[in-house]
């Protein structure tokens, strides 16, 4: 806002990354596919619902997997409607609820200008509810976990054009990552984008790092270098 150069997306490409219903729209807008779903600002909403269970429920406007855990998942009105009445009262925003997903669950990083894409990654998913374990680690859920083994040339291309095609439509800069899951056919669709990912040494960057089995620092650094040279 002052004219100081920085790193990474502006605040505008943040802001509306933390909108999910947006996001889903400028996906379904670039020809990307993405779960059914809508949202819910009041449980007596669910009236008109005509979506097919098992559900997913999670706030619109919350990131780092805030409002998620082991009960996000409803399989009936009833379900849904306890879980959607507890994230409008402690969020105070509106619910998104999307057909859930149950299929492998696929992360994709982005980095340097002009953007490219890294080696697409499997996330481990809950053995028991097939949320992300990523989002259940709260929880205390970090060994109850299973991969897919799914991922193949076609799906990682399928992902990486996706990948640039959302980030270009959301004028996102320098590094983001985008996760997507597989429905039971094993065809995956777009999550959420995070423009503001974490460099944490455990974290897809480091990851990608000993793929290429480059020192992280280093690795880091040369993916600054691309972006101010």
């Amino acid at each position: 806002m002052y004219g100081i150069p920085c790193l990474g997306s502006d605040a505008y490409t943040l802001s509306l990354s933390l909108d999910k219903m947006a996001t889903r729209e400028i996906a379904l807008n670039s020809g990307i596919p993405v779960s059914p779903g809508l949202l819910i600002n009041d449980a007596k909403e669910i009236e008109d619902f005509n979506l097919r269970f098992p559900v997913f429920l999670k706030p619109n406007y919350e990131g780092t997997a805030k409002g998620i855990g082991q009960k996000s998942v409803a399989n009936n009105l009833t379900e849904l409607t306890e879980i959607a009445e507890i994230i409008i009262r402690e969020y105070k925003q509106p619910v998104l609820v999307e057909e859930f997903l149950p299929g492998a669950e696929f992360t994709c990083a982005v980095m340097e200008h002009p953007l490219r894409c890294g080696p697409v990654l499997e996330r481990g998913i809950c053995a028991t509810s097939g949320i992300g374990i990523h989002a259940l680690e709260k929880d205390g859920i970090e060994r109850d976990y299973r991969l897919l083994n799914t991922l193949t040339p076609e799906i990682e291309e399928k992902i990486h054009i996706w990948s640039l095609k959302i980030c270009k439509a959301m004028n996102v800069r320098h590094f983001a990552r985008l996760d997507f899951k597989c429905d039971s056919d094993g065809n995956p669709h777009f999550l959420e984008i995070n423009p503001l990912p974490t460099f944490a040494i455990d974290s897809t960057y480091a990851i990608m790092a000993e793929l290429e089995n480059q020192d992280y620092n280093k690795f880091l650094g040369g993916i600054l270098r691309k972006i101010v040279l």
